[in-house]
């Protein structure tokens, strides 16, 4: 009798765990990211025929992140977050190679800006059975703004955590970010896709 009060008492337990982490609607969190920048240009012609233009390869940078979100529960073990996620990104050094016409002297220009996002998510997650452990995609619109211009872009990825409290989550991720940004000097914009990994905590209250 004893060991079977024992058990259901557990049982109980872990269910009472798994509906308040769940359960606790508002988050808060903070990430920090290792950022590497993808960017093309589809110059063939730089104001006139037959300049091109070749982006080299730009360096990786650390950023951060804080986001604030609330979740809604689909069912016992799926839930939806929706978010908005300020993000930060110190430096990135982008450099461009222009060559006036085949054989010509090339030129080099190199950008350097900071990298600041505004971003709504959708997080839907799964929970594995009988675990606090999680799985999802992600996806959102984004503000970006440089130190040059502000554009609308999207970003998608995965992400995954695990409940430590009922109050405590730790994450981590790998997100993608696309935007065009127009850079002085190009009459083309830049094709930006900014790869992202990330690790983080969540509070929840």
């Amino acid at each position: 009798m004893k060991i079977s009060s024992l058990i259901l008492l557990a049982s109980t337990s872990v269910f009472v765990h798994d509906a308040v982490a769940r359960d606790t609607k508002f988050y808060v969190g903070a990430n920090v990211l290792n950022a590497k920048n993808e960017a093309e240009t589809v110059l063939n012609d730089f104001g006139y025929p037959g300049v091109t233009v070749t982006l080299k390869e730009p360096s990786r940078e650390l950023g951060a992140s804080l986001n604030l979100g609330k979740n809604f529960r689909v069912s016992r073990n799926v839930y939806v977050s929706l978010e908005t996620e300020i993000t930060r990104i110190n430096r990135f050094d982008m450099s461009s190679e222009i060559e006036l016409h085949k054989g010509a002297e090339k030129t080099f220009v190199t950008e350097e800006f900071k990298i600041r996002t505004y971003s709504f998510n959708v997080k839907p997650k799964y929970y594995v059975l009988n675990t606090q452990l999680y799985f999802g995609p992600t996806a959102g619109l984004s503000f970006f703004d440089t130190d040059e211009n502000q554009q609308v872009g999207f970003n998608y990825g995965i992400e995954t955590g695990i409940d430590v409290t009922p109050y405590l989550s730790i994450n981590a991720g790998y997100r993608i970010y696309n935007v065009d940004l127009d850079i002085d000097g190009l009459p083309q914009d830049y094709k930006v896709r900014l790869h992202t990994s990330y690790v983080g905590l969540k509070y929840k209250f």
